[in-house]
């Protein structure tokens, strides 16, 4: 009878990077969501296979909000913005009112910390009553609901 396999070929940790690997995809269900093609790479974080961005590189997105919910974005002297950049661990600016319709949010960040980012503003807008009418709105304009 043979002993124990031995998992000196380095199987078990591989094993762990591949679940961990699954485990980043599952939670990252966005653009990005299609499986990793290639080996693993265990050199700089930075690298990235066939168009993925890697997830320690850094990146930037804007979103567009209505400018009256700015100041629900914002909080009570910057604390709830502060709240968002403290959790996701992201730069976020928003530009200055200009009297414009709309207000440009920038999110500056890793993969991960964007998406957090990103998420974690649009709970702010849907916990506030001006950002759950905006929100009613736009449904109702995508849908056409009212529109016949």
């Amino acid at each position: 009878m043979g002993g124990p396999i031995s998992l000196r070929g380095g199987l078990g940790p591989d094993l762990r990077y591949e679940r961990g690997l699954a485990l980043a995809r599952d939670y990252d269900t966005g653009p990005y969501g299609s499986p990793i093609g290639g080996p693993p790479s265990y050199g700089g974080g930075h690298l990235s296979y066939g168009g993925y961005p890697g997830h320690n590189s850094i990146q930037t997105t804007q979103v567009t909000i209505p400018s009256d919910l700015g100041g629900t974005i914002i909080g009570r002297g910057g604390d709830r913005i502060n709240r968002i950049r403290e959790e996701s661990g992201a730069q976020i600016q928003l530009e200055p009112s200009t009297g414009q319709e709309e207000r440009v949010i920038t999110i500056t960040g890793t993969q991960t910390q964007i998406h957090a980012a990103q998420y974690l503003l649009q709970q702010c807008v849907r916990q506030s009553a001006a950002g759950r009418k905006y929100i009613e709105q736009q449904q109702a304009g995508h849908h056409g609901h009212h529109h016949r």
